[in-house]
């Protein structure tokens, strides 16, 4: 019997602390468990999903037992290290705004250790404490691998201060970074920092530089925009470049909570890539996906799953 093809995820694993607007407290598990436990809920019949990030001792019970009801988990690349495992203390300033301090990364994986994807289909990176791995390891997986890799920027653009506060800074080698990528993630201030533009710039001052990051390498952008959408950036096989501002699947109410939803949108688009291989296609569905993310509070859930995403996750857009 064939075995099913794999996704590798790769990022960092986190013990967060959640501080409501109300000052209400709540824990949960964060970082790349938000990517992992979308991918298998949306892709998990059909693939293995296979995460790869250093955990801590400490932390290594509460996310088994967390794993236990991810449908095609495989855990076999997950490295126990000695340390403590990174936490977050997430403080809400708005509803979409935040505060974030962060305790020491865990080391960065390198060559050695991605050499366990080398046979995969599909690679999420999501650089969840921005040194989640070396930038030598990216570029062998670009290389070494036949994997449709989808890159998230994300904290790779922050700094960390010494009590752990994140800020956002020009990161370094940046280029080099996203030229790895088949297709590329980045929220609005992200994409603003790159690309020098002041703040309150519209969506179209921005497709300039879409089309330079596609000049780098991707295949496809995506600059995520919260409850507006998406610009997805997309070059043909022509070398012709097409941009599409897509909106999400309107959702009453305030959000209840926004976090997770940049990796739920990358899982979502790169489950329904990987099925489909139509890009605007999948981020119209990551579009959704990561919209019915902010209707319920903390990481997925089966429960949560079932009641708030699976009846708009039949990969249909």
């Amino acid at each position: 019997m064939q075995s099913r093809p794999e996704i590798g995820v790769v990022g960092t694993f986190i013990r967060d602390r959640i501080i409501t607007l109300e000052g209400r407290s709540v824990d949960s598990i964060g970082g790349l468990y938000h990517s992992v436990a979308y991918l298998c809920f949306l892709a998990g019949n059909d693939f293995r999903i296979v995460p790869l990030a250093r955990v801590g001792q400490d932390f290594w019970p509460e996310l088994q037992s967390a794993f236990s009801e991810l449908p095609g988990l495989d855990a076999q690349h997950l490295i126990v290290a000695p340390q403590e495992n990174t936490r977050v203390k997430l403080i809400y300033k708005s509803a979409t705004e935040r505060d974030e301090v962060t305790t020491e990364p865990m080391p960065p994986l390198g060559i050695c250790e991605v050499k366990g994807l080398a046979a995969v289909k599909g690679i999420l990176v999501n650089m969840i404490s921005g040194e989640d791995l070396q930038l030598s390891a990216l570029q062998w997986l670009a290389r070494e691998t036949a994997a449709s890799l989808y890159f998230d920027l994300h904290t790779l653009a922050l700094g960390r201060d010494a009590a752990g506060r994140r800020f956002y800074r020009m990161p370094p080698d940046w280029q080099d970074w996203i030229a790895c990528g088949d297709f590329l993630q980045l929220n609005r201030d992200e994409a603003r920092l790159l690309a020098g533009l002041p703040a309150g710039s519209g969506v179209e001052a921005f497709h300039d530089f879409l089309e330079s990051l596609l000049r780098l390498g991707p295949q496809g952008v995506l600059l995520t925009l919260g409850r507006e959408g998406v610009v997805a950036a997309f070059r043909d096989r022509s070398q012709v470049t097409k941009i599409r501002k897509l909106a999400p699947k309107s959702v009453s109410g305030r959000p209840v909570d926004v976090i997770g939803c940049g990796d739920a949108f990358g899982a979502a688009f790169l489950a329904h890539y990987l099925r489909r291989g139509d890009f605007f296609e999948a981020a119209q569905f990551a579009t959704t996906i990561a919209t019915l993310n902010t209707t319920f509070l903390g990481s997925l859930t089966r429960e949560q799953f079932e009641e708030n995403i699976k009846h708009y996750a039949n990969f249909t857009t």
